[in-house]
């Protein structure tokens, strides 16, 4: 296998649940995600100071949305395509 493609799939699929269980909580209603994954979230926000997901500014959920409708199913595409191309 082309190992530079092995990286960039791994790269890929490891952002599909970012963008699905993390970044959609910006956007989506909080009862749709488990307590676990709302507290993953509050944690990252302390941690690491992380201002847009602790403010949730209106340009950011359009971000999020775009990341969404646009860049997630790219994400399911693009591996797909580097795995078997």
């Amino acid at each position: 296998r082309r190992p530079l493609d092995v990286i960039v799939v791994i790269f890929l699929l490891v952002n599909i649940p970012i963008v699905l269980f993390l970044e959609a909580q910006a956007v989506l209603p909080s009862w749709l995600f488990p307590k676990f994954l709302q507290g993953l979230v509050k944690w990252h926000v302390r941690a690491n100071g992380d201002f847009f997901m602790r403010d949730m500014p209106s340009y950011f959920k359009g971000i999020v949305l775009a990341d969404l409708f646009f860049r997630l199913p790219l994400l399911f595409l693009n591996a797909k395509a580097f795995y078997y191309g």
